[in-house]
This record gives C-alpha cells, structure tokens and sequence, in this order.
C-alpha cells in the first residue's frame, strides 16, 4: 500500500534540480538509507523531496511523507508519522509506539520514509530514527531540515542554490531563471525572456542569490513592480520579499518568516554570534571573528558557535588554501543586520569590524609594499568587500576625525588591489571623494599622503601628469620617512621620464638611490635600478640598459615580487626586439606574461601582449599580430590606461593597413591620433601617425600588380618623407619612441620586400594557391577565384592557417587553435568543437584544396612546399576570372 500525504504548497510545476534529484538517487543506490537533505531556509527542501518522492511512487515504492512541521517532541513525531502509516498511536507507551512503528517499516520492503521539516526536534527526536533504521533494514529515510540529523551512516546532501547565468546568452537556460519565468507566468501567460528584460532577470536572480523562496515571492511581484522595478528595490529585500500565495505558511510565504523561523530555534550564543557577523560584507575568517564576535558568545568558542550556525546552515563555509572562509546568504545577514540593531549592539560591533581590518590592512599594505608577493594583494582583494563596507560605514554619516581616519586607512588597504586589478577611473572617483571628504579633518600626516600618492598613480594612468606630479610632491611635503621618500622621488622621475626628460628623470632616480642607501628596501631598490636601466633604454644604451634590468630582475626575484619582475621582463624583451634578438625577446615576454597574468595585473598584461605583437608582426605571422593587439585593446578599455589604449589602436591600425584594409586602418589611427592629442603626449601621436605608412604600403604594392610603376614610386616615396621625418629633431622622434622605432623598422622592411618582388602578385599565374586580402578570395592551383566572404568560419581557419605557415612551416594547428580561429570566443564542447573544424576543413578541400590543406602529427597545415600567392588587393580588381561560392 502507497502513502502520499497532502502538501500546503503551491501545485506549481516542478523546475529544474535534475542533477539534484539524480544525486539522491545515486545516494540510496549506493546503499545509503538516511539521506539528510539540508540547507537554509528557502532552498526548496520540501520541493525537491515532494519532487523524489513523487517519481519513487511512481516507480513502485511504497512512500510515506511525514510533514513534521507542528511537532515539538518525539511524541509529537511518533504520532504523525503512525497516522501517515495509516496505523494511528496505540497506546501511551512511547518505547513501544516507536517499536511498533519499525515493525510496521520492516514489513514492507519498498519503503520510503520522507520526514520533512525535522530542524525544531533533531535534538528530540533524531534517536527515533536511529531506532527505525536498526529494525526496519530495507527502509530508506529522506529527511529535509536545515541542520544535520548527526546519526551514523547518515548521508547528508547541502542543497545548493539554483543555478545562475553565466553569461548573457544563457539567461535562458538557467534554472533561477526558469524558474521565476514559470510563476511570473502564473499571473501573466505571455512573460517570457526578451531582449528588453534578459539583462535585468540576470542581475534580479543573481542578487536573489538563486534562492528558490526568493525568487517565486519575486515573481509574485512582476506583475505590479516588473523585472526592473524588482530589481532596484532589492535594497529593500526583506519587504519586498513578501506577500507570497494566501494558501502557504506564514514561514513559506514571506523570506523574513522563513529565516525568522531559523532564528527563533537558536540558542543566545547562537543569535549573538549571528548578529554580530552580519556586519561583515562578503564573508570574514576565523581570525575576523574572533576579533569581532568577542560579545555574547556566553561559554562557548567563537568556533563552536560558527560551527553549530554552519550546521543549522545560517552560515556557508568554502575552503581557501589553507584557511576556511564564511558568509551568509545575503537575505539572512539582512535579517540578522536588523536583529543587531535591535539588540542596540550594532555601534559596537561595526567598531570593531573597523579597527580589525584597518589593523591587518595595514599589514599587508606594508608588506605589499616591502616585497610586492601576490599572496597579499590576494589577501587584500579577498576582503575587499569588507574594505569597502569599512569605508561606506566611515563616510555614511557624520564624519570626525576619527572617521576620517578609518576612511583613508580603508583605501591605503585597498591601494595594491586599487593599483593592480582595478580601472584608473575606479581608483580616482574613489580617491578624489575620500580626499575630498577628509580634507578638513585632522589626521596622521603620512597617512593622508600615501593617499595622496595612491591618487597621483591613478592620475598619471589618466594622463594627467601635472596633476599626478603635484600630489606626488604634496605627499613628499609630509614624510620624513626615508624609503616612502624614495619611493616619491622614483615616482616624480616617472612622471618626467614620461614627458621624454631623461635627464631630470635620471636625478630623481638618483635622488632616490642616495636617499635608500641609509635605509633597507630591496624591493624599492630593485625598481629604482630598473627605471634608471629604461633611461639607458630611451637613450639607446641598450648594454647598459641591459646591465641594469638583469640587476633589478635579480632583486625582484629575492623579494617575490613577480608583478615587477614581469615589468622588467618585458622591458629587456623590448631591448632584444631593439637588437633583433627576436628568440630571447620571445622568451623574456613570454615569461613577463606569465608573470603579470600569476599576479592579475590587466593594464601591464596588455602592454605586454602588445610587444608580443611587435614581435610577431617582425615574424610577419598578421594573423597572431591582429589577435595580440585585438585583447589587449580588450583589457585596457577595462582599465581605463588612455594612452596605452591609444598606442593599440594604432597598433592595430598598422595590422589592417598591412593587409590592405585602408578604411579600417584609417578610422583606427585618427581615432589614436585624436586621443593622445586630448591626453598632451605628442610623442605618442607622432608614433602613431607613422602607422600611415603601411596604408602607403598596401597602396604600392596594389598599384604595382596593377602595372603603375609610377603610382608605386609616388606611395614609397610618401612613406620615405614620414620616415624621414622621424628621424628629423633633437632629440628625433625615434630616439624618442620605441614605437616609431619598431615602426620604422616594419616599414623598411616592407619597402625592401615589394623592391625584391618580381611578379610575385601576377593574378595570372593559375598554378599557385592565390589567397586574396583577409582571405576573402581563394584560388586553387589550377581553378577560379571564389568568394569566401559569406564562409566566414571557413575564410577565418583557411587565413590563420596560411599566415601559420609562413611563421611557422611544416607545423600543424591543432583542433583548439583553428577552433578559436575559426570561431573566437565561442564557447563548445571538446566534442563539438572538433566537428566543426573537421566539417570546415573537408568545405576548404572541396573548394580545391585537397592537396593543399593536409594533416599532419601536429594538427592541419598548408602544404610546406605548396607555393602560395597572397595579394593585397581584392582579385575582382585585377582579373575576370573571379566566381562567388555562397553557403
């Protein structure tokens, strides 16, 4: 005989937890006969078991589902489920009623027991289960709760939140989003994900946390509220959250009822240590709170607290190398903020959240500071949630002196994550406002000039130099502390090393080194070493550029600090470029990226994959230049570096302007042209312009295919005039730029290359694989031209394969290389991917590249010894011969 008893919930339909309902099944398989399934309030415990009991009925078991909500005692638990089993208490004798019971269990062999809402009476009533589980062998137990059962053999199951979109086009897929989807339709049929509100469902579920309870009293809102309006009242969580089916619970219908539920089955302790960690933004460690919940804890250790929150899942923990980290879900630390204020300890609290992260924020700033090691701008950007909770609680209200200085100790704490991972504009909106707002109290004077120096950091990556010159030397007015005051004057020699004033730039580093050498900074020695090794670098003294850099690279190495040993790297792998030693360059930029990926520092990556660029657009491999300079543009836009930004740009503008795509070559250098003017580096500019040249290039080489020598001659002799002019000056622009000089170099090169053609671009000759611009067009040996354009995943692999072949002859791609090549960024299956690439290559063969495009050990490659026909004007131009192959 098969129970089921009624449910008080909603009779919506069941959405997504497959993998859950799976993993249930995978535990009793696997012989478990008490599975715990346990989690904070509003997961949609009762769901997911109503949901397993539902499809075990229906495979043939026997279920008896026990909602335990009412019960306070064992008694109380005996009673419902004997009148679930259809066999109602006896007797007053509770030893036999329990005993009774098993018997009853252990004749039927297909048994399943669902005990819901089990948290009020584990302590009660957890034996009970014990004793049912020793008689009835064959029966399994589902019990729902938000605390463990604690039994022997129990296996408990954390049910985690629903799952979120990861990205903007898997908003749909996600289960939090079907889910609410599902019941905002339940008040209006025709709601369903669109371009008007896919953004805004993404973030909603996101800040609800992917919490099922939070999202169907969402949902119950849209129709009043819509996603949007939902969405910016989510500050108001705990109200908005409510007035949920008049048919629930009180518990079920409103978030607050359900946590409130938690809450009242707590002990003191319990509630303190609760309250007192809502102060706390993004989780804390044992150590914050230790410091912060010093009060209320009664005779218990702040750990044992923690862990019987954690068991009552009030709190989540997750393991970070070697130490445990633990947050809340944000509902429950609202309620849990309200519950401190309502035990008047909320001042006390924050105070001490305050003075303990303005303690070990200054640690690791010092020690970030004195050896640069990764491991504390990590630490760092692991609280900086509760840095900037620090600094919001200082400037929220009335501030004094005291708050002043809580604010300014917040943000020289957030200094090395400000200076490594965030965007320039994020760094000085934040500086210029805490400056602003302190300005008229009374603080330590060294503190408020670190920030002063914090701020002239994000102003130099703004451009403004003079601005960022001036708080450098406000900063230097204030400290009398010799390695801060080197490490001023380093920074002052930075700005004129930036304005091309070697010289003046040259004193400040020396000024430093006199000043260091009464102190102990190896690291701040180590860099000044290598900014005075860039001044023999702009001068062209490449040795003793060289000398000094190998000399700063070894201290960066004693002390660890590999965001400026990636640096120097890169500087010595610039100087090797400048020498033509183009194998050692690789290595040296290779091992900067690495570097400055390990410790997350965007800006200084990009500049990094912009000299890999350089590099490979001397290789003459475009299709690597264009993808170098393509992400780093990506990472600087996020960082807010204006000028490198700029240097990009027309960077990029050389690529397409090589390979004949003057429009786009054009747009992209007046756009860096016009935006180092804005930001007063002429220099740069200057640079830039010399981009021009390769427009000039593909000019000359086009008009010479076509027979007009003379209009050939005219577009070498324009690029002969802008190199020319680079060379022009004291000091010229290429002693000034390593840009123009590389530049330069490129274009030379080019020149020499179309002189030495003979009829190398004669769109005559049928026996030779003929790839157009951006291979737009192909021709097989011995066929027609054809269009590629409208094949773009084809055109896209065919391009990157023939620019492989000229850097690299005889060596395969292999699936994941001609997978980005072919579809950059996308993301597929292992599976899928290699499909793909396989149904592209046999689309190029059938186009007349069989015995062209072959595989080898490596991966595919072009034929080493097919000879190939690149020209740089479209073949529609220049014959009539051409086809179009559409998909």
């Amino acid at each position: 005989m098969n129970f089921i008893a009624p449910l008080n919930i909603s009779g919506a339909c069941f959405v997504g937890r497959d993998g859950d309902l799976d993993a249930l099944e995978s535990l009793f398989a696997d012989g478990r006969r008490l599975v715990t399934l346990w989690a904070t309030a509003g997961m949609g415990k009762t769901r997911l078991a109503t949901e397993y009991a539902r499809r075990a009925h229906h495979a043939g078991a026997s279920v008896a589902f026990c909602d335990l909500t009412e019960c306070r005692s064992q008694a109380d638990v005996v009673s419902a489920v004997s009148a679930v089993l259809g066999s109602p208490f006896a007797s007053g004798d509770l030893d036999g009623e329990v005993q009774r019971i098993g018997r009853i269990l252990a004749g039927r062999p297909r048994q399943l027991v669902v005990l819901d809402n089990f948290e009020q009476i584990v302590e009660s009533a957890a034996q009970t289960v014990a004793q049912w589980l020793s008689v009835a062998s064959r029966c399994r137990f589902l019990v729902t709760s938000r605390e463990r059962l604690r039994l022997r053999g129990e296996a408990s199951y954390e049910l985690a939140p629903l799952s979120l979109p990861m990205a903007s086009d898997d908003v749909s897929a996600s289960e939090a989003v079907a889910l609410f989807c599902d019941r905002a339709q339940d008040l209006d049929p025709g709601f369903a994900v669109d371009d008007e509100n896919r953004d805004a469902l993404s973030r909603l579920v996101h800040r609800l946390e992917g919490i099922p309870l939070a999202i169907e009293l969402a949902a119950a809102r849209v129709d009043v509220l819509g996603v949007w309006g939902l969405l910016e009242r989510l500050t108001e969580r705990l109200l908005v959250l409510g007035g949920g089916q008049r048919d629930l619970s009180p518990r079920q219908a409103t978030l607050r009822g359900a946590i409130a539920w938690s809450w009242d089955l707590l002990a003191e302790d319990e509630r303190a240590g609760l309250a007192h960690s809502a102060v706390f933004q993004g989780g804390f460690t044992l150590e914050a709170a230790e410091t912060v919940l010093d009060a209320g804890m009664g005779g218990r250790s702040v750990l044992e607290v923690l862990q019987s929150l954690r068991d009552k899942s009030l709190l989540r923990v997750r393991r970070e190398a070697r130490t445990l980290r633990f947050s809340h879900y944000e509902s429950v630390r609202r309620f849990a903020l309200d519950a401190l204020e309502a035990r008047g300890e909320e001042t006390a609290a924050i105070g001490r959240h305050g003075a303990f992260y303005a303690r070990v924020g200054a640690i690791w700033a010092a020690a970030f500071q004195g050896t640069g090691a990764p491991i504390h701008v990590q630490c760092i950007a692991q609280e900086m949630d509760n840095f900037s909770m620090m600094l919001d609680r200082a400037l929220g209200g009335e501030v004094d002196d005291e708050q002043a200085t809580r604010a300014l100790q917040a943000v020289v704490a957030m200094g090395p994550v400000l200076t490594v991972r965030r965007s320039a504009d994020t760094q000085l909106e934040l500086l210029e406002n805490v400056l602003a707002v302190t300005e008229s109290h009374t603080v330590d004077r060294v503190l408020r000039a670190r920030v002063f120096r914090l701020r002239g950091r994000a102003r130099l990556l703004r451009g403004r130099r003079d601005d960022a010159l001036q708080d450098y030397r406000r900063a230097l007015e204030s400290i009398s502390d010799g390695v801060m005051s080197a490490a001023l004057h380093a920074d002052i020699g930075v700005v004129h090393h930036q304005r091309r004033a070697l010289e003046r730039a040259m004193a400040c580093y020396q000024d430093a080194l006199s000043v260091l050498a009464a102190t102990s900074a190896p690291r701040l020695h180590a860099r000044v070493l290598g900014n005075i090794g860039a001044v023999h670098h702009d001068r062209g003294e490449y040795d003793d550029a060289i000398t000094q850099y190998r000399r700063a690279l070894g201290g960066f190495a004693d002390v660890g600090d590999r965001r400026l040993e990636g640096i120097f790297l890169a500087n010595l792998g610039v100087v090797e470029l400048e020498l033509d030693r183009r194998q050692d360059a690789r290595v040296h930029l290779s091992r900067a990226l690495s570097a400055l990926e390990e410790v997350g520092d965007e800006r200084l990556t990009a500049i990094t994959l912009g000299n890999l660029g350089i590099l490979s657009h001397l290789d003459g491999d475009l299709g690597a230049v264009e993808r170098f300079h393509t992400r780093a543009l990506g990472l600087l836009r996020t960082v807010g570096d204006r000028r490198s930004e700029a240097l990009c740009l027309g960077r990029l503008g050389a690529v397409h302007g090589a390979t004949g795509a003057e429009k786009e070559a054009l747009e992209l250098i007046d756009r860096a042209e016009i935006a180092l003017e804005q930001i007063g580096d002429d220099t740069a500019r200057r640079a830039v312009g010399l981009a021009r040249g390769f427009v000039e290039l593909a000019r000359a080489s086009t008009a010479r295919v076509l027979g007009r020598e003379p209009e050939s001659k005219a577009h070498l002799t324009t690029i002969s005039a802008l190199v020319y002019a680079a060379r022009q000056g004291e000091p010229s622009l290429l002693e000034q730029s390593d840009d123009a000089r590389f530049t330069v170099r490129l274009l030379e090169e080019g020149i020499r290359l179309l002189e030495c053609k003979s009829g190398a671009d004669d769109v005559g000759d049928h026996t030779v694989l003929g790839v157009g611009p951006q291979a737009n067009w192909i021709r097989p040996p011995g066929g027609e031209w054809t269009d590629l354009r409208r094949k773009v995943s084809a055109r896209r692999v065919l391009l990157r394969l023939v620019e492989h072949r000229h850097a690299h002859p005889g060596i395969g791609l292999d699936i994941d290389a001609l997978r980005e090549a072919g579809w950059p960024g996308e993301k597929m299956m292992p599976k899928a991917a290699k499909n793909r690439v396989h149904v592209t290559i046999n689309q190029l063969r059938k186009l007349g590249l069989r015995d062209v495009v072959v595989r080898a050990e490596s991966g595919y490659l072009i034929d080493p010894d097919a000879p190939i026909q690149r020209l740089t004007v479209d073949p529609r131009a220049l014959s009539s011969d051409a086809t179009s192959s559409g998909d």
